[in-house]
């Protein structure tokens, strides 16, 4: 882990905690301004008092959760809320900002969030955003148009995922933890927008606009990674890819994988790794049609395979996709059983550090790794 380097760093309170803010617990010695001292739960989902680790099924993590923010809050010196509750919960949101307040907490809200209070007529003065990248891709695509595609020379590892819930940010945040660690200058894009939490940038916003086109986010993305890499002079960039690189079914088709496909054009990556859901049926055929298509649909080497402890189930009668975090024995006994395959785990870590050193072998023995 990386050691803290403030010399105070703010006592940090957070609301929801649930599974796609679980990170934040998870990986709390990585956060870059704070100390987290509480995680808050909703009421009703009989979690507080247990370990953080009931919400993802992973290793324990010696957080204890709690339903109790206005006890708690006055414990803490910056209040962050963050998207994970649906929007009939928003009232909740309101009561607990407005608490804060009155206490004189510092309050920071996702801009995600303070969009969708605002849509409701809440509108808070004094508090802070925690803001997405909003990059312009301008000047970036002016480039773009008439010089193409830029070489960039600083190897790049590209964090590649099923879907939601394939614990990529973990991934990321463990991978660029390691070389930080080891001593190397690493340039990090991250698949959430709490990535400025633990010290490095969400991907820009304009990957996301549907009105510009593939080939506009492809040439833009491609110049501000480049103009990163001039600026900053990394030895390694990691890179989170978002959504899913194929579709689950019919119904839940992650965009067909158009960001992956948007992202891979942008960048040629060095090193790939693949977070799969869990399956009972994984074998090393499994694997080695999923390198095939990384291979030739977004021209990634994938040697390194994820299993997610998340396993997702589609209801016959509705079709809602819902997904179950499974304990380690089911993980441990999937990759012990594959010995050929690079398999891991983060939430249980099972492998990871093996993995990690692996990837710093590869750099060093096979690229310009300084």
């Amino acid at each position: 882990m990386i050691s803290r380097r403030a010399p105070y760093m703010d006592k940090l309170l957070f609301f929801p905690c649930c599974y796609e803010n679980i990170s934040i617990v998870r990986y709390r010695a990585l956060l870059t301004n704070y100390e987290l001292v509480t995680a808050i739960v909703p009421k009703g989902r009989y979690l507080s008092g247990k370990d953080a680790s009931a919400i993802d099924g992973g290793e324990h993590t010696g957080f204890e959760l709690s339903d109790d923010f206005e006890g708690k809050v006055a414990e803490c010196d910056t209040v962050l809320f963050l998207e994970g509750l649906s929007e009939k919960y928003l009232n909740s949101y309101v009561k607990k900002i407005e608490w804060s307040q009155q206490l004189g907490k510092r309050v920071v809200i996702s801009e995600d969030l303070n969009h969708v209070l605002e849509s409701h007529g809440y509108i808070f003065d004094g508090i802070q955003i925690l803001t997405n990248n909003h990059t312009d891709h301008v000047g970036y695509l002016n480039r773009g148009t008439t010089e193409g595609i830029y070489p960039i020379h600083v190897p790049i590892v590209s964090i590649l995922g099923l879907g939601r819930h394939c614990n990529k940010f973990n991934i990321q945040l463990e991978l660029g933890a390691y070389f930080k660690q080891t001593g190397y200058k690493v340039l990090q894009l991250g698949t959430k927008k709490m990535s400025e939490l633990f010290g490095f940038r969400a991907l820009p916003e304009f990957l996301y606009n549907n009105s510009l086109s593939v080939t506009d986010r492809v040439l833009a993305f491609n110049h501000y990674v480049y103009q990163l890499s001039q600026t900053e002079s990394p030895d390694l960039i990691i890179v989170g890819y978002p959504g899913g690189i194929l579709p689950i079914d019919d119904l839940h088709h992650n965009d067909y994988g158009t960001l992956p496909f948007i992202l891979s054009n942008a960048l040629q990556t060095d090193i790939g790794i693949l977070s799969l859901y869990y399956n009972p049926g994984l074998t090393e055929a499994y694997f080695k049609e999923f390198q095939q298509c990384c291979k030739y649909r977004f021209n990634i080497p994938v040697n390194y395979f994820h299993i997610s402890n998340s396993r997702y189930l589609i209801d016959d009668n509705n079709k809602q996709l819902s997904f179950l975090h499974l304990k380690d024995t089911n993980i441990k006994e999937k990759i012990s059983t594959i010995p050929d395959v690079n398999l891991f785990n983060t939430v249980h870590k099972l492998n990871s550090e093996k993995i990690y050193n692996t990837i710093l072998t590869e750099l060093t023995s096979n690229l310009e790794f300084v």
